[in-house]
């Protein structure tokens, strides 16, 4: 998983106060209810690269498992921090 930064983005991933998560459950989430889906979800070790001079990558992996068959898996690029 991996937040990407052009020259041309006005975003930029912050590893102090951004999070690349993912979470794999049975529950439906939606904007009603993402407060409790970030709480439930797995923060996903970030490294931060130079993919050329203007441009940035966060990376992070993580294992894909649903040991009880969950339907959804959720990624979650967190910004709002």
């Amino acid at each position: 998983m991996e937040a990407y930064k052009s020259f041309d983005n006005t975003v930029s991933f912050d590893s102090n106060n951004n999070n690349l998560m993912y979470l794999v459950t049975d529950t439906v989430y939606n904007e009603f209810n993402s407060d409790d889906m970030l709480l439930q979800a797995n923060d996903i070790e970030t490294f931060l690269q130079d993919a050329s001079e203007n441009e940035k990558l966060a990376r992070g992996k993580f294992v894909f498992d649903r040991p009880n068959k969950e339907k959804f898996l959720y990624l979650i690029w967190d910004y709002s921090s």
